[in-house]
């Protein structure tokens, strides 16, 4: 279990490009070691394991928005959590057409 403290920002939407984001902390308690018990209809159970989270740790997300049109817009954007030990990066993109 985990919860965060932090700030959010956005630009103003209404030019062609704008930015969105947040930053902050994350803090853990209980059990931070991911574990998952599953089974297939008819099969035996089996389990799996994931990486376990840090503590505390900070987080950061950034989207930069690009209105091609009314009806698209163009978007590329950044997620990390980086915590004693352990670092997770994505990089998003998109498209959104609205008809």
């Amino acid at each position: 279990m985990a919860s965060t403290l932090g700030v959010r920002f956005e630009t103003s939407p209404t030019g062609p490009f704008s930015l969105r984001g947040t930053v902050g902390w994350r803090h853990g308690w209980g059990d931070l070691e991911p574990v998952g018990r599953h089974v297939f209809a008819g099969g035996t159970p089996f389990t799996v394991l994931g990486t376990a989270g840090s503590r505390d740790a900070g987080t950061f997300n950034a989207e930069a928005r690009f209105r091609l049109s009314s009806s698209a817009t163009l978007s590329v954007g950044y997620d990390g959590v980086l915590g004693s030990g352990t670092a997770d990066h994505a990089i998003t993109g998109g498209l959104r057409i609205v008809f």
